[in-house]
């Protein structure tokens, strides 16, 4: 530091050092962690499938007298080299290739050897490298390797070497039962292949080996007859190194697949094959001869069939069989029985355990690997005894393994067989166990005293003297070996062979070790931190947004030259560092910070960019794209992506790039072949960079799609680099381009852009998308949008260039399949919130869209799986337009009365037929008006009972909204209550989440945080009710300056009120238990009557469908809830949220709210229902009685009732001073449609004059299917306040035919009539046009002195009157039922 002769001398060190820097050929490698094992052996790269490959590969190389001979053969050919798949030139030659590896496995210092090339040289029968992806069987192997061996070392001093090490021979014998004739033939193999179905044990798979068969009929060479024949396989001469494959993997015939056989199998590590071979079945066999008198003496006692006369050894001495023969040579010849080792000695026969391969897994997938001793080949160690030391080969790794752990690793069996009895207990006990052996290397017990074994090989012996140390053998070629010549065999003893490495593979293994060495040094964090403080010891400017411009320092033309020289000589040094070293290393914690200095040099001298693109991005264009897409780490893919696009964006601003396509069009060819560097060149090579990365997306994208979120952020950055950038991505079509490739096969291009789609994501990962949604958005914020009103969304940004969308735009925006992919992908929501407001605002069909998506994920969404849905009706909700409160109505629905129908049959809207207090009374529908399109409040409140989690978190969502949103907030704190025990809709979310946050701290939760998620929540309702309680007292004061004086409630019926007593009335109760509302809260009784207001004729050509305006009269009170009852009732009928429907008198003026479990056809006097609706006509709606009616009623006192103890009493009517009104306080609209065809109506209702209205005006437009030959219930509304009119409105429809075809279920809209018929004004009052009664009346019963109204002039007219007294208009006596409906 300070120092500039200094700093550059280490520059120029630094930068000659970063041009020898060998790039590693994996990611995230760690020389440190990738050295040779603590037991000094090497393992080999699993490539992909080759375990099997490589676990037979070990074992091979661990036989030392093999590993070295094969080392020492020296075929005399050329390297053979051929182009690998990539471009790699490979020697093309088995033994070569075996040589190279056991040279590495010998000396390499690194932990496994990548037997790449190896892989290549080794064909299949079609001559085609062995495919690395397939897993193959070990034992096919064997065979192909042998195979290819034998022809490799044929013209070597080494040809024997395989029958020498692992040859042994199998004597085939057929013995003719007659005679006993003996006819043998001796095959070479090299491994025994052994039954393991049904068998306890190897010896039992080795008796089974030489069992043999008895074939009938068969005519024997020697006797001439046809008699029965043993035929019969034994070892004749064992080999040196006896493999046995265990025929665990076998053809199932009524399957026809392979099946893994995982029965238990035993074998010994000590295994003494005398019993089955040759030998040692002589002497168990007694003379031929004698054989065949005792075999006449059984045929004279009439035994048809003979025994076999192959034994088990150890069993009684039978019969000799005649003399061995040499192959295809017949004797008959007998011999004196020999005893037990007569002719070899019992080392000959015994063999001990050297190696296992372990197969786990089945018939058709699984792994391979090994078991082997690693003191096999070293006599000292065995004539000692000491302890064999094992260790597991499992691909690269190798570790410590005990011997005693053999039973349970490679026995196999059930796992409670392969268990001690301590674990004999888990989950698995009694399950097959997958892991068992299925090659075992034996190897013959060899002392060094002892010269029994030989090894027949040639030896280029250079010194004549050591000949003296071998026996020699003159071998003359014979007349049928044609161009053969004389030449003398060495038999040399089993371990003469010293160790040997070639220089050739020598040579390849000292260069690799030293190069590895260097790596070390390099790969290191401690190198990585050097260079770092290099960098920070550089003076360089400070770079802030005051003097960098579009990514340049403004001051650059000013830096002295020497100081740039060191900039540029850095930039080099970097840019070598993070290509070559850093982006491979394993521990590269440095690297965002290196790669920030990167950044800085190339803005602070801009010339550089351009130099570190082209000679370092463009140089090797696939190991750029393998940075970006296709490396291993997350942080370097990040890094790197960063640094090339700050590159790009530096060249772009240094010199005035637009990135304007067109001007490219016919220069293509001039500009590819031009050594220029102007900025027309430039621009082209970024330009052509651009396209490079852009059309890699449908293939090579879409296959690395578990690392592709880098490649996207890369786009999403450059997006916001400038306009220049925007620009380029608009002329590409990238909002197409882009959901076109994240649609797949759905995307509605079809094969337009791309021919290629490939699926990405599965079911427990999903593809990662996230970038490329924030792309999508960002890109939409620069796209030209313009409402009819001239307004713009909140996100958009007119302050800069805005282009103009393309018609695969639109229409890949469009597609609901990305809307609908996005949302239950659950990506970024921030990104998918955008993309929502700006394309919802001021676009009702779209927005209409969009929330039929949020309201069906969000009603099949558990509560883990619904916070996608809620954040977008978050975004959804927030938009701020004129259609915010449609949205709003739509999202959390609009109050609707309950209904349901009385035990007298009439129609009920409120308390009227409940049974509790509780029981909801409203509704909260979307106006949508589909199926599975319940709204937030419905699911909120359906669920406080049933998921109380998925509750929580819409209520959650719910109060944050009231938070950051106040029109949602004003629009919850007006809605009715859920039930008449509550004053508000949120009422019972407290104790609710009080309830909720004791029984989180209960019980435990794990998978769902359910005490933070209640806590959070109470905090946001702590919030609300905080403005609630202001919006309360502000609102009561409003509605008293509106009403005036409050009056007093109307006491109807008591006569208690005349001496200004008052019994059990609710305002005795304390008032400060009365929850308090932001509107005035009534309860609905029952129905007194309906009155039709005006009947629409939909269809032009045709009445029979229709829409029908009425209004309904109902017995209605002021509700006094407390949360739990509601003081509005008397606590002897309404006890908490419990209705005592016993207690209540028919007659008396609770009954027209509670209905009387005692209410039927003779006890309710009509003649009241009468007189009372006389009154609500004559008084304004105010339900005054007269006295006389009232002491009518007080008449029909003294009903008997059985009480609950079961004894008869008499109800008195202790209710009479209750108070109530009769007022028009719902309006509904019924649709008829009495057609055989399915209409669709649209509703609206349109304010005339920005009147008062005097309900909750819904402002969305109602859509409903009227199905054929139905009258459909569509739409409640209720007064805010009772004493006055609803106020001025029109009613506008809309219908269409929908037509649905039978043959393919497919639907068509046909519009039948879109006139936009519009409704008779009216007001609430109806001032001169009265409205049309109908006769019909809910809740009593109708006798012969029931009255009905003039149609003229509306006045009342008893049934049985022929004219009106008022008008004298003709009234017929067969009123027809078409005037109601």
């Amino acid at each position: 530091r300070g120092h500039s002769k200094n700093l550059n001398l280490l520059l120029a060190d630094l930068l000659v050092l970063m041009n020898k820097i060998p790039l590693a050929n994996t990611w995230a490698y760690s020389p440190a962690s990738d050295s040779k094992s603590f037991w000094g052996y090497v393992g080999i790269k699993n490539l992909g499938c080759i375990c099997y490959m490589n676990s037979m590969l070990q074992q091979f190389f661990m036989t030392p007298t093999f590993r070295y001979a094969i080392m020492m053969a020296d075929d005399k050919k050329e390297p053979e080299l051929a182009p690998a798949k990539d471009g790699r030139m490979v020697d093309d030659n088995v033994l070569h290739q075996l040589q190279k590896m056991f040279g590495f496995l010998e000396l390499s210092d690194r932990q496994d050897y990548n037997p790449f090339e190896f892989c290549f040289s080794f064909k299949d029968f079609d001559g085609n490298p062995v495919n690395v992806s397939i897993q193959q069987d070990t034992q096919e192997f064997l065979s192909m390797i042998f195979d290819k061996l034998e022809r490799g070392l044929k013209n070597t001093p080494f040809r024997n070497i395989l029958e020498s090490v692992y040859g042994g021979k199998t004597c085939q014998q057929l013995i003719c039962s007659n005679c006993g004739h003996v006819r043998s033939r001796d095959d070479t193999f090299y491994n025994l292949s052994l039954e393991v179905k049904n068998m306890k044990n190897i010896h039992d798979s080795l008796e089974k080996f030489i069992a043999g068969e008895v074939i009938d009929d068969f005519l024997c060479d020697n006797c001439k007859k046809k008699v029965s024949t043993t035929k019969r396989v034994c070892i004749s001469q064992p080999p040196n190194v006896m493999i046995v494959h265990l025929q665990r993997i076998m053809f199932d015939w009524e399957s026809m697949v392979n099946k893994k056989i995982n029965s238990r199998l035993e074998f010994p590590h000590e295994l003494n094959i005398e019993p089955y071979t040759l030998d040692g079945l002589e002497w168990r066999t007694q003379d031929g001869l004698e054989w065949r008198e005792k075999q006449a003496e059984r045929e004279k006692r009439g035994k048809a069939t003979t025994e076999s006369p192959v034994k088990k050894g150890g069993e009684e001495e039978v019969e000799e069989i005649g003399e061995e023969s040499s192959p295809g040579v017949e004797t008959g010849k007998d011999e004196e029985p020999l005893g037990p080792y007569m002719k070899h000695p019992k080392e000959y026969y015994e063999y001990r355990l050297a190696g296992i391969v372990v197969h786990t897994g089945t018939a058709d997938s699984g792994h391979y690997y090994s078991y082997i001793n690693t003191n096999r080949g070293d006599p000292s160690k065995q004539k000692d005894g000491a302890s064999n030391k094992w260790l597991e080969y499992n691909d690269s790794t190798i570790r410590d393994f005990d011997v005693k752990s053999i039973e349970s690793e490679c026995f196999g069996g059930s796992q409670s067989e392969s268990k001690s009895k301590d674990d004999d207990w888990g989950w698995d006990k009694g399950r097959d166990n997958s892991k068992n052996a299925y090659i075992l290397v034996y190897e013959r017990v060899v002392h060094e005293e002892s010269e029994s074994k030989f090894l027949e090989t040639y030896l280029d012996l250079k010194n004549p003297e050591n000949a003296q140390k071998y026996r020699v053998i003159d071998v003359v070629p014979g007349p049928e070996e044609k161009d053969a010549k004389s030449h003398k065999i060495y038999e040399v003893d089993y371990y003469g062979i010293k160790k040997f490495v070639p220089s050739v593979a020598y040579k390849k293994v000292w260069e690799d070790n030293h190069k590895f060495m260097f790596e070390r040094h390099l790969y290191n964090d401690e190198f990585f931190k050097f260079i770092k403080d290099v960098c920070s010891a550089i003076r360089m400017p400070e770079l802030t947004s005051q003097n960098v411009s579009n990514f340049v320092y403004l001051g650059h033309k000013d830096i002295p030259e020497n100081s740039k020289e060191s900039y540029l000589t850095i930039i080099k040094i970097l840019a070598n560092l993070i290509y070559s070293l850093l982006a491979k290393a394993s521990d590269n914690k440095q690297i965002s910070e290196i790669c920030g200095f990167m950044k800085q040099l190339m803005s602070i001298v801009p010339e550089s960019a351009y130099e570190f693109f082209e000679k370092i991005v463009m140089k090797d264009l696939k190991y750029t794209v393998e940075l970006i897409l296709t490396c291993t780490d997350r942080i370097v893919r990040s890094n790197l992506s960063q640094v090339i696009l700050h590159c790009i964006n530096v060249i772009i601003s240094f010199y005035g790039l637009d990135l304007n396509l067109s001007k490219f069009v016919g220069k293509e060819e001039a500009l590819e072949k031009s050594t220029e560097k102007g900025p027309l060149e430039i621009e082209y090579k970024v330009v052509n960079f651009l396209n490079m990365l852009l059309n890699i997306m449908p293939v090579e994208v879409a296959k690395a799609w578990t690392k592709m979120g880098q490649y996207f952020e890369f786009w999403r950055d450059f997006a916001q680099g400038g306009t220049p950038q925007v620009s380029y991505l608009f002329q590409k079509q990238m909002i197409a381009y882009l959901i076109d490739f994240y649609l797949e096969k759905k995307s509605p291009l079809g094969n337009e852009i791309s021919e290629h789609k490939h699926s990405m994501g599965s079911s427990y990962t999903k593809a990662e998308f996230d970038a490329l949604i924030q792309t999508l958005a960002v890109l939409m914020r620069r796209a030209k949008f313009v409402t009819a009103s001239g307004k713009q969304p909140r996100t958009a940004q007119p302050h800069l260039q805005q282009f103009d969308l393309s018609a695969n735009d639109h229409k890949c925006l469009d597609s609901i399949d990305f809307w609908e992919k996005t949302l239950s992908e659950k990506y970024d929501y921030t990104a998918f919130g955008v993309l929502i407001e700006h394309i919802s605002f001021e676009n009702e069909a779209f927005s209409s869209q969009i929330c039929l998506l949020l309201l069906k994920g969000l009603n099949k969404a558990n509560y883990d799986e619904c916070r996608p849905y809620l954040e977008g009706i978050t975004y959804f909700l927030n938009i701020k337009d004129d259609l915010q409160v449609k949205r709003i109505e739509w999202v959390l629905g609009y109050p609707q009365p309950v209904t349901q129908n009385a035990r007298n049959g009439s129609l009920s809207f409120g308390v009227y037929g409940n049974s509790s207090i509780d029981d909801l009374v409203y509704n909260y529908d979307s106006l949508l008006n589909q199926e599975n399109c319940n709204s937030l409040l419905n699911i909120i409140l359906q669920n406080r009972k049933r998921l109380e989690n998925l509750c929580v978190v819409c209520l959650r969502q719910l109060l944050l909204l009231c938070d950051i949103n106040p029109a949602v907030f004003e629009y919850v704190v007006s809605l009715p209550p859920p039930s008449y025990n509550y004053a508000k809709f949120t009422d019972w979310a407290r104790a609710f989440l009080d309830t909720y946050i004791a029984d989180a701290k209960k019980y435990y939760y794990g998978g769902f945080p359910k005490e933070e998620t209640g806590k959070e929540t109470m905090k946001f309702l702590e919030a609300y009710e905080e403005k609630l309680s202001k919006k309360i007292q502000y609102n009561q004061t409003l509605i008293s300056e509106f009403r005036g004086v409050k009056s007093e409630p109307v006491v109807i019926n008591s006569e208690e009120s005349k001496n200004g007593e008052l019994k059990d009335h609710p305002q005795t109760a304390s008032t400060n238990a009365v929850l308090k509302s932001v509107l005035p809260v009534y309860v609905i009784g029952r129905t007194k009557n309906e009155e039709k207001l005006q009947e629409i004729q939909l269809l032009e050509d045709s009445p029979d469908v229709r829409l029908i305006e009425s209004q309904v009269h109902v017995f209605l009170k002021e509700s006094l809830p407390n949360g739990t009852t509601n003081l509005a009732f008397p606590p002897s009928i309404v006890r908490e949220s419990y209705i005592a429907t016993s207690q209540v008198h028919p007659g008396s003026g609770v009954a027209n709210f509670i209905q009387s479990m005692y209410s039927g056809s003779d006890s309710q006097p009509s003649t009241v229902q009468t007189d009372v609706l006389q009154a609500l006509e004559m008084q304004n709606n105010v339900g005054n009685s007269e006295e006389g009616v009232n002491g009518e009623q007080k008449k029909a006192v003294g009903l008997e009732v059985i009480n609950d103890e079961g004894v008869v009493q008499t109800l008195e009517n202790p209710q009479q001073e209750f108070v109530y009104e009769i007022n028009p306080f719902l309006r509904r609209f019924v649709a008829v449609n009495n057609t055989q065809n399915t209409y669709i109506l649209e509703i609206t209702l349109v304010r005339k004059d920005d009147n008062f209205l005097n309900f909750r005006f819904p402002t969305a437009t109602l859509k409903y299917t009227l199905k054929p030959n139905s009258t459909s219930n569509l739409f409640t509304m209720t007064k805010i306040f009772p004493e006055i009119g609803w106020g001025d409105y029109k009613v506008t429809t809309n219908i269409m035919k929908l037509d649905i075809v039978t043959s393919n279920s497919n639907r068509s809209n046909d519009r039948a009539a879109a006139s936009g018929v519009d409704a008779d004004e009216h007001n609430g009052r109806r001032g001169a046009r009265k409205p049309e009664i109908l006769s019909i009346e809910y809740g009593g019963s109708t006798s012969s002195t029931s009255k009905r109204r003039c149609e003229v002039c509306y006045d009342m007219v008893s049934v049985g009157d022929i004219y009106c007294s008022g008008c004298h208009t003709p009234m017929g006596s067969d009123y027809s039922r078409d005037h109601y409906y």
